[in-house]
């Protein structure tokens, strides 16, 4: 009897491997070939993160010479290049710092936008809101700034939050909005993930606010 139940389950083991084995052995091609096909993308991430990374140590560097046309063009290749890596977020960031500090306000907006829109990390994005924000002051657009904090703040921490108030009010105040002006600043004042720095300025500004409304 135990041979015939062994020559049964032979049997039966035959018939499944005959309409299944073929299954079985391209399901384990396809989970190796996913398994290395992983692999080879995590090299090709790892080369693409090293090349930017160069390319943005490079671009910090010469930022401080007076060849900056050069930086320019390298660190838009970057973008343009390695635009989901973090390397290219920092180039735009350098780019439109040098834009700030040249009044070219028009390319200081397009390239914090540009941060805004690619930058993975939500960080990234609240600085760019912010430095965007200040431009837009800069140049009398104050609505729009507002328009951009409003938006940008709902997924701020609470430090850029209190940043983000204190922009908030130098926006209101332009406006003359005073009352609203204090509010921003009380806001940005009582916030305790906000710099020493920036509470006391907001405290200063509330104060003014306070003697200018009296």
């Amino acid at each position: 009897m135990q041979d015939v139940h062994e020559q049964h389950e032979l049997e039966a083991l035959k018939r499944w491997w005959k309409e299944n084995g073929m299954a079985v052995i391209t399901g384990g091609l396809l989970a190796l070939a996913g398994v290395l096909g992983w692999q080879g993308y995590q090299d090709y991430q790892r080369a693409n993160h090293e090349a930017a990374s160069i390319v943005y140590e490079s671009l910090r560097a010469g930022a401080a010479g007076t060849d900056f046309a050069k930086v320019s063009r390298e660190a838009r290749q970057l973008m343009v290049d390695h635009e989901s890596s973090p390397y290219a977020v920092g180039a735009a960031l350098l780019l439109a710092k040098h834009e700030v500090e040249k009044a070219d306000w028009e390319g200081a907006q397009s390239d914090l936008k540009w941060v805004m829109t690619h930058a993975s990390e939500a960080h990234w994005r609240s600085i760019a809101a912010i430095r965007l924000a200040r431009v837009l002051i800069e140049v009398q657009k104050t609505a729009d700034a507002l328009a951009v904090l409003n938006t940008a703040s709902k997924d701020m921490s609470p430090a850029f939050k209190g940043m983000a108030d204190y922009v908030r009010g130098m926006a209101l105040m332009q406006q003359g909005d005073q009352g609203a002006a204090q509010a921003a600043f009380k806001s940005a004042q009582a916030n305790p993930e906000l710099a020493s720095s920036l509470r006391s300025l907001s405290q200063l500004w509330v104060d003014d606010l306070v003697q200018v409304a009296q």
